[in-house]
């Protein structure tokens, strides 16, 4: 079993799924969590200057994304040659931050699903013209306390649509390379209670001139996640939520075929953390492509 000691901070929803992950790995005595809640594990702490005492290798900051940025700036000053993971957003706005004394990446989890690598070869082994991410959500159903008190309901802290769907932006960046707005719908356009926007499509150039389509939505009752690649000869269709891959006539729309996967999204939280733990790094989502993700959102402007 792999030796390396693990610190969460912060102890949500999201830490408890990398809890969950780290488990399968490593020894809950390699595990340190720092949190205010009272928890029955070995090593809690619930101050972030008791990182130091146990000295892990790797530290994972699952606060709010408001958090992130003093959470990293104390690590940067206190410790050296550590390796960061960062919920994404990575942090609430593009900021300033160099990383001189540790190794920072960014929690783009999906990077990690098999789907990634089949889209990858399709655009490589056909004429693709268009691709279609969708990501459709219900704020209210994420967590069990009131989402209005949550701190992705406020763009302030880091909510809204963009930043909290942002995995499908940073999986289109990191196909690409690069993006060209052509339209943008990007409003609150739903009841919900939130100080954020709930609603974005995109319609994209790419620099190899496939057409690119995002929609996010975090007010839909419709739970949707999906990828679909779309040229004369074939449309395919990949649901992260079935984890089928069905492949569709285009000149019918009629279903020819469908192969169902056995590996989820909760699996890519694992392969994430088996990934950091064996120092394989190549899928994981670098500082700067993060910031990259934030640049990009902060450029869109509704133009409906």
């Amino acid at each position: 079993m792999i030796k390396k000691k693990v610190s969460l901070i912060g102890f949500g929803s999201i830490g408890k799924k990398h809890f969950s992950s780290l488990r399968k790995f490593i020894p809950e005595k390699n595990i340190q969590i720092i949190s205010s809640q009272d928890l029955e594990i070995e090593n809690i702490s619930k101050n972030i200057q008791d990182l130091d005492k146990f000295d892990p290798d790797i530290i994972i900051d699952c606060t709010p994304t408001h958090q992130h940025l003093e959470n990293c700036n104390y690590i940067e000053e206190s410790l050296k040659n550590k390796c960061i993971l960062v919920e994404k957003p990575i942090f609430v706005k593009n900021e300033q931050f160099s990383s001189e004394n540790n190794t920072y990446f960014c929690a783009y989890n999906l990077r990690f699903h098999p789907f990634i690598e089949i889209i990858k070869e399709i655009i490589s082994q056909n004429n693709i013209e268009k691709i279609i991410f969708n990501c459709l959500s219900y704020l209210p159903n994420w967590r069990k306390k009131d989402y209005r008190k949550s701190y992705s309901s406020d763009a302030e802290t880091g909510g809204g649509v963009a930043l909290e769907l942002s995995h499908e932006i940073d999986l289109a960046l990191s196909i690409f390379g690069s993006l060209q707005t052509k339209k943008c719908i990007y409003k609150k356009q739903s009841d919900l209670d939130i100080q954020a926007n709930d609603f974005l499509f995109l319609d994209l150039d790419t620099k190899n001139k496939i057409k690119c389509e995002i929609t996010l939505d975090i007010a839909n009752k419709n739970e949707q996640r999906d990828i679909t690649l779309f040229s004369d000869e074939v449309k395919i269709n990949l649901d992260f939520l079935t984890s089928e891959i069905k492949n569709i006539s285009p000149e019918t729309n009629t279903i020819l075929d469908t192969k169902k996967t056995n590996f989820f999204i909760q699996d890519t939280y694992d392969e994430q953390i088996k990934s950091l733990l064996d120092n394989d790094v190549k899928k994981l989502c670098t500082l700067e492509e993060a910031l990259k993700v934030l640049e990009f959102i902060e450029g869109l402007q509704d133009n409906e």
